[in-house]
């Protein structure tokens, strides 16, 4: 049974869990594996289209998310400005460029 003092659990995700037997977020991350969206994980949990989206988004399993973390996981540290060189990738010509 999971603790629910850990983190805040609705009661719709109670009702899905004890249903389903797993934790809402390993259901939505089985789920968006399967290449499932919003809509068709609502109606896989029988839940409400806006609970569904909701859901992945707190989880950040939405499209969105998951673009940004690619985004990010592809992007060299001085273009995320984390390395601390302050090096503007962007500004820089491509290489074989004429400038």
């Amino acid at each position: 049974m999971p603790n629910y003092a850990e983190r805040r659990v609705t009661h719709q995700m109670r009702v899905v869990e004890l249903r389903f037997g797993a934790s809402v977020p390993g259901l939505l991350r089985r789920l968006r594996a399967e290449g499932l969206n919003g809509v068709q994980v609502a109606r896989r949990l029988d839940i409400p289209t806006g609970t569904a989206r909701r859901w992945l988004v707190r989880f950040g399993l939405d499209d969105a998310s998951l673009i940004r973390s690619a985004l990010r996981a592809a992007t060299p540290a001085c273009a995320q400005r984390t390395c601390g060189c302050r090096q503007v990738t962007a500004a820089m010509p491509a290489e074989g460029s004429s400038r």
